[in-house]
């Protein structure tokens, strides 16, 4: 399992406060209203379910191609834009409308290739209801959205909203000029500071991008509107991924399958026998510098434990002890530390019943040690070539049981028992062998692919 990056964005308004939505939470209506068991869908009208915040939840049209839905606003204002969060079923043409009576309708907004996800659109007129109008659908399924919002007209010499923020070049998912916060992953072994490029909304507002020095690290975008003074600051908080190298790992416990808390699979569970002194470790299948951990609880979970680690599985050293467990999701970091064998030393029960843990991952680098090559007395091999382009032929006076490469994060990359590696689709860098012979000696050395 591997454990995500996080980019956050978050947005403030410095002169303006932030855009309120004038549909939250007011009354709606839509075409689709009357039970028909013979019409899929949704047996009730579902109109407000597009203006109650919840993403979970959401309006859908009969499965025809003429519907619309409509918002009260409760007073007359006059509206700038008009956000559409899409459910899969979406609409290809539809338009946007403004009555000030819920009877007679200006055109704001006409789209013809619609294309789902989410809808920022530019409007301007001045009402109390606004309806979206769908004239033909893109599947035959109804007119479905998450969330509908509206938002009021900004005068442009105040408008200090971006249009797109794209971080590498590529447009954040589900951006919107009013959206305050993003969550983004960026993938294992990001180094380099992604570049971040806000373009506002109107050509005479500037963007300024003071970028992170370093991962994690803070990135910002300020938003200057025409004005001079009305200004926006979107920030950019960066954290990197790491890697749960106990995942599948072979694993021991004090009572119960220990190896349910290491299959990746969020359903499947560890649980011990229902007293205090319960544990559970995993092997590691190498020595790596292990610097946190993360435990995911079921309802039964640990008050009081301690992390700890060893190199024999039979003395553990404590590296993190928790007095106060309150279950749910535990995100452990300690200064890292050398270890093959990782403990989840289990002391006092948080409820009756026993220690259960969904998920333990453990996060870490193969140890700094396993770059250099090990002295190991009577046994003599030799890599050739090296450096290399692609094969390798490994020659030594003792049978080779198997045959590991490591990159420098401490993954698996090839596991063989055979003298000779390809390293051909492999990228040009620095490796680590691990060789192991039949007489169970391990020994270790570096490998450059060029």
């Amino acid at each position: 399992m591997i454990r995500k990056i996080t980019l956050l964005i978050a947005i403030f308004a410095i002169t303006l406060g932030n855009a309120q939505n004038l549909a939250a939470g007011k009354t709606t209506a839509s075409s689709f209203v009357v039970t028909d068991p013979a019409q899929p869908g949704p047996a009730t009208d579902t109109s407000s379910d597009a203006v109650d915040g919840n993403m979970a939840t959401r309006w859908e049209s009969q499965h025809t191609d003429m519907q619309w839905w409509s918002v009260d606003l409760g007073a007359s204002y006059h509206i700038g834009q008009v956000i559409i969060y899409w459910e899969g079923s979406y609409g290809s043409e539809f338009k946007i409308q403004i009555s000030s009576d819920n009877a007679t309708w200006t055109d704001l907004y006409t789209e013809t290739a619609g294309n789902g996800g989410t809808d920022d659109i530019s409007v301007d007129g001045t009402g109390r209801y606004v309806r979206y109008y769908g004239t033909a659908r893109a599947i035959p399924y109804g007119h479905s959205f998450w969330e509908f919002e509206v938002y009021e007209y900004i005068d442009t010499s105040i408008d200090a909203n971006l249009s797109d923020l794209t971080v590498n070049g590529t447009t954040i998912d589900d951006f919107t000029s009013s959206k305050v916060t993003y969550n983004i992953e960026l993938p294992i072994g990001t180094t380099t500071v992604p570049t971040v490029v806000g373009t506002p909304k109107q050509a005479s507002a500037n963007a300024t991008t003071t970028n992170a020095s370093a991962l994690p690290g803070t990135t910002t975008v300020l938003v200057t509107a025409q004005d001079g003074s009305t200004t926006k600051t979107y920030t950019l908080n960066f954290t990197v991924d790491k890697e749960n190298i106990a995942l599948g790992k072979t694993a021991m416990a004090s009572t119960g399958t220990a190896n349910l808390a290491f299959d990746g699979d969020a359903n499947s569970r560890w649980e011990s026998d229902a007293t205090d002194t319960e544990w559970i470790y995993v092997d590691l299948d190498g020595t790596y510098d292990v610097e946190g951990v993360n435990i995911s609880w079921e309802g039964a979970y640990g008050k009081e434990y301690s992390i700890e680690v060893s190199d024999d599985a039979t003395n553990w050293t404590s590296v993190y002890d928790e007095t106060a467990g309150d279950g749910g999701i535990d995100d452990i970091s300690f200064t890292p530390t050398s270890a093959k064998y990782v403990r989840m030393n289990g002391k006092l029960r948080g409820t009756p019943y026993a220690f259960s843990i969904f998920e333990f991952e453990i996060y870490g680098a193969l140890d700094s040690a396993l770059s250099l090559d090990n002295a190991i007395e009577n046994i003599e091999f030799s890599v050739a070539p090296n450096p290399t382009s692609g094969i390798i032929n490994i020659n030594s006076n003792i049978a080779i049981n198997s045959v590991e490469v490591y990159d420098i994060n401490g993954r698996i990359l090839i596991s063989t028992n055979s003298n000779t590696i390809d390293l051909s689709s492999h990228n040009n860098g620095l490796y680590i062998l691990k060789i192991t012979t039949e007489n169970g000696v391990v020994k270790t050395s570096k490998l450059i692919k060029q």
